[in-house]
């Protein structure tokens, strides 16, 4: 197939080596690469040269869309789609990439991400959309723990009956394939399926979304938790109290310690059996009232 060509200011084509929109899960990123691609090839290009052929009325408004000073609004979009010399499918990722960006909601942002990773000429998708699946249920983080008991060979019936509630030996391969993918478990020469010590970031803002997913989840089985099982083997307690912001810093901080002590406490055990969904939440239940004085102020 040959390589598309793009004018230049003298009507001479040349190859275009502009960056793939479909490596990008972020729009800002992406113009800027396409900006720096631009100047590098073309000297005359600047803030300005884009703002004319953009059609927009100041020079620094690009400048103020790459650091995230100004969002693009859909007028703008149809301006760069075809400054950008985007095809169709090229669009259409590049509209839903600035909705993702830009959404404010969780639900509309949620929806953008899915929308994103059904294209198939995404770059970043075998990465973006394994966390995305990974932290969209509790089943893969739960598979992963019981694999860490050690002798698990390709049962994946059994395995999917020792979860609580259980699932299916397909949803429990699926699991194991999706775990192996992101490197956290791997099958060792003697058959035995073994936990591996990486990590999935959580840096990215595709991953956060997922992250959310995941909260939501966990947290619907923490409520059905409290019918499916006697209190004997479960844990549930909660407070309400009055803090101040000093208060609250403090308060967040001893979570953190916590949550790394029941990681430690985890990684020291030798015999364990059992997998435990440990959830601790924090969140307002009131609104700071306009004009309360600030923390410190007398």
């Amino acid at each position: 197939m040959p390589k598309k060509r793009l004018a230049d200011e003298g009507g001479v084509g040349r190859e275009n080596s502009n960056p793939d929109v479909f490596q990008f899960t972020d729009y800002r990123k992406y113009l800027r690469e396409f900006y720096e691609e631009r100047k590098r090839r073309d000297r005359r290009v600047s803030h300005r040269w884009i703002a004319q052929r953009v059609g927009f009325r100041s020079s620094g408004l690009f400048a103020q869309i790459l650091t995230g000073l100004t969002n693009l609004s859909e007028a703008m979009v149809e301006r760069f789609v075809p400054f950008l010399g985007l095809g169709t499918e090229e669009a259409e990722y590049f509209r839903h990439l600035v909705r993702f960006n830009q959404a404010k909601s969780y639900r509309a942002k949620r929806d953008a991400l899915e929308l994103l990773l059904k294209y198939d000429q995404v770059r970043v998708r075998t990465l973006e959309a394994s966390q995305y699946e990974y932290y969209g249920s509790w089943v893969p983080s739960a598979v992963r723990a019981v694999l860490g008991f050690g002798g698990f060979q390709g049962d994946f019936a059994e395995l999917g009956r020792r979860l609580e509630p259980s699932v299916s030996a397909a949803e429990a391969k699926k699991s194991v394939e999706l775990l192996e993918r992101l490197g956290l478990v791997r099958r060792s020469p003697d058959g035995v399926w073994e936990v591996m010590d990486g990590f999935i970031s959580s840096g990215s803002e595709t991953t956060g979304v997922a992250l959310r997913n995941y909260h939501i989840a966990v947290m619907d089985l923490a409520r059905e938790a409290l019918e499916r099982f006697p209190r004997e083997v479960r844990n549930a307690s909660t407070v309400t109290v009055g803090v101040s912001a000093r208060g609250w810093e403090t308060i967040s901080r001893r979570i953190d310690e916590l949550r790394r002590e029941i990681l430690e406490i985890a990684r020291d055990e030798e015999d364990a059996d059992r997998v435990y969904q440990v959830n601790i939440h924090a969140f307002p239940l009131t609104r700071k009232i306009e004009g309360d004085p600030e923390e410190g102020t007398p």
